[in-house]
């Protein structure tokens, strides 16, 4: 008999009476050890620099994304290319001792990172027909203001 009074032969059911108490459970919270640290017992990504957070992708700044669209999950035909940039926003702070402060500390910590976006054919032209919606709306809505301001001014004349 080991050291734990609740171990048993492993197939027979725990004391709890469930006989499916050594079977894995999927939907299980992850267990980690003192000796075994999680990181350690997570099987290794296909993608290194890539990992989900909720419903948020997450990766590394030179971490290339695979040829699988974000959008469809289906192979990839295209890809726009990003560049980002960002700073921690604690340096707002700085705003209070001054704009030109904010500027410089903004400038020198800001971080860089070119993404490729990989998108299906179809997302693709969907993003396009989109962004000439956008651009035909916006203006529209500058001609409409310019006909109101041009009508207001004929009826003062």
């Amino acid at each position: 008999m080991s050291g734990y009074p609740y171990q048993q032969q492993p197939g027979a059911p725990r004391p709890s009476g469930n006989p499916f108490a050594d079977q894995v459970n999927p939907y299980a919270a992850p267990q980690a050890t003192a000796f075994q640290p999680q990181m350690a017992a997570a099987a290794p990504s296909k993608f290194p620099g890539l990992w989900r957070k909720g419903n948020v992708l997450v990766m590394h700044k030179m971490a290339p994304l695979p040829d699988i669209c974000l959008m469809s999950n289906q192979p990839a035909t295209r890809r726009l290319k990003r560049n980002l940039q960002w700073h921690h926003p604690l340096i707002a702070i700085t705003i209070l001792a001054g704009l030109l402060v904010y500027v410089i500390l903004a400038l020198i910590l800001t971080k860089r990172a070119t993404i490729h976006i990989p998108l299906t054919e179809e997302w693709y032209e969907r993003r396009k027909r989109r962004m000439i919606f956008s651009w035909c709306a916006g203006l529209a809505f500058l001609g409409l203001i310019f006909l109101n301001r041009l009508e207001v001014w004929m009826w003062n004349v």
